[in-house]
């Protein structure tokens, strides 16, 4: 274990990241158990530094107990710092969560979990201590391919594919100084890498996080990463791939645009639908698929809110307008869901398409944003069917019966609700105590679990009777 240095390389740490981070007009609110915390962009990258050069090889208990013997204001500065490093902690873990989610993988192991966040150091780490007694090498590799899959998962959007190689190198130089036969070393690496890149493609972060350089070129058309943009006031500035440090990006009209989306964390950039562009002599030229362009600005605008807890209001009925039917069933098919194609197949063509970010808070305050879509499926002289519809499979389905009249009235009144950061909403309408609320106290609703797909779908189906007012 390394000898602790009284904290003489976090000064050295805040005086440099203060010296490089200019524009640190931003400032964050998250919440860890339960208590407020307010901090700038500086404070969050020094966190994330400290995190791996103090808080995994200390931990925690002895970190506050150390600060206890630092005089004022370092004391305070220390303090606000580890409540930040768990903050980090926290979001690292739950995206964790949300990957092996999405890769329908069933990792709950928590010694897994304690190398999350992870860097090269606390990779190698779990190495040397991995239990191959009760894991097999299958397992091993399941492992390892997942903790690098994440690191891409979480990367900073300057982040090259490159980087895994430092990942590589630690986990190889790790397996060596174990009891392993070098033919076995290198199948081990070789079946690492090749899950690695699998997953990455299963997560759609492959191509933004590698642009695959043979699709782009000096002249033509290509998919273009939202790694390659920089948002400015009203404006936002595309770079060519492979002219990245050009005098002359192109500079396009967004109107919604801030120049705070810059510290929105990468992972959510990344995974945004990337921007089919023109380009000329090494240089963009034109937009050419602006309704998701727009769409994406809509997501980064409800991001930006959500991560200045501030309550989202309800959205301007223009704005949400902006979208049709077809621009936004192409964003919806990007999820790979049953449920959502099918609800896409029965949404009534003179009707709307709404997105929707959907806010999960809980009793300690924590929140997690998620994207979700109210679909309109049935309507009779009277009466229409609407399904609010979230993109993660293991949130139930919300069907409303209302009136055609209430209808744009509904649909704000959706989005308050399941935008705002009231606590567990979801629990409050499982258990039936939402009468309070004028969205479920003045219509017909249910919640429909998603079972099995035909389960759901049949109920989903027998909301179209006429007979339920």
């Amino acid at each position: 274990m390394k000898s602790f240095d009284h904290f003489k390389h976090y000064l050295l740490l805040k005086e440099q990241i203060n010296s490089t981070i200019k524009s640190d007009d931003v400032t964050f609110c998250d919440y860890e158990n339960g208590n407020k915390c307010t901090y700038s962009l500086s404070e969050w990258h020094i966190a994330q530094r400290f995190y791996f050069h103090y808080v995994v090889p200390f931990g925690y208990n002895f970190l506050l107990f150390q600060s206890k013997k630092m005089q004022n204001p370092i004391e305070n500065e220390l303090n606000k710092i580890l409540y930040i490093c768990k903050i980090y902690e926290n979001e690292s873990r739950k995206l964790f969560d949300e990957m092996c989610y999405s890769l329908r993988l069933n990792i709950y192991e928590n010694t897994i979990k304690k190398v999350i966040p992870c860097n090269p150091y606390t990779l190698k780490k779990f190495i040397s201590e991995y239990n191959f007694i009760g894991n097999t090498i299958n397992d091993f590799i399941t492992h390892i391919s997942v903790i690098i899959t994440f690191v891409m998962y979480e990367a900073d959007t300057l982040a090259s594919y490159k980087y895994l190689n430092f990942y590589y190198d630690a986990t190889l130089k790790t397996i060596r100084q174990l009891s392993i036969s070098p033919i076995q070393i290198s199948q081990i690496m070789y079946q690492i890498k090749h899950k690695v890149d699998i997953y990455c493609e299963q997560l759609k972060i492959r191509d933004n996080i590698v642009p695959d350089e043979n699709k782009i070129s000096n002249n033509g058309k290509f998919e273009l990463s939202w790694k390659y943009v920089t948002f400015a006031n009203g404006y936002i500035y595309l770079y060519h791939p492979l002219h990245q440090n050009s005098s002359h990006p192109l500079k396009y009209k967004m109107e919604n645009s801030i120049s705070a989306f810059n510290n929105i964390q990468s992972y959510f950039i990344n995974r945004l639908t990337p921007i089919s562009v023109q380009a000329k002599n090494g240089r963009i030229i034109k937009v050419l698929n602006i309704e998701d362009v727009e769409f994406c600005i809509q997501k980064l605008t409800a991001k930006y809110k959500n991560r200045n807890n501030r309550v989202i209001s309800r959205i301007p009925k223009q704005k949400i307008e902006k979208l049709n039917q077809e621009q936004i069933t192409n964003h919806i098919h990007t999820y790979k869901s049953k449920y959502l194609d099918w609800l896409c197949s029965k949404q009534l063509p003179n009707y709307q398409i709404y997105y929707c970010l959907e806010i999960k808070s809980n009793v300690n305050q924590q929140e997690k944003d998620e994207d979700a879509f109210i679909f309109t499926i049935k309507e009779t002289n009277q009466m229409v069917t609407l399904v609010y519809e979230n993109v993660l499979e293991s949130r139930s389905s919300i069907v409303f019966k209302i009136r055609k009249n209430r209808l744009p009235n509904v649909i704000q009144e959706i989005h308050h609700f399941f935008s705002s950061n009231s606590l567990n909403k979801r629990e409050l309408i499982m258990q039936g105590n939402v009468s309070n609320e004028l969205l479920f106290s003045s219509n017909t609703y249910w919640r429909i679990m998603h079972t099995s797909f035909n389960f759901w779908k049949s109920k989903i189906e027998e909301t179209y009777n006429p007979f339920i007012v």
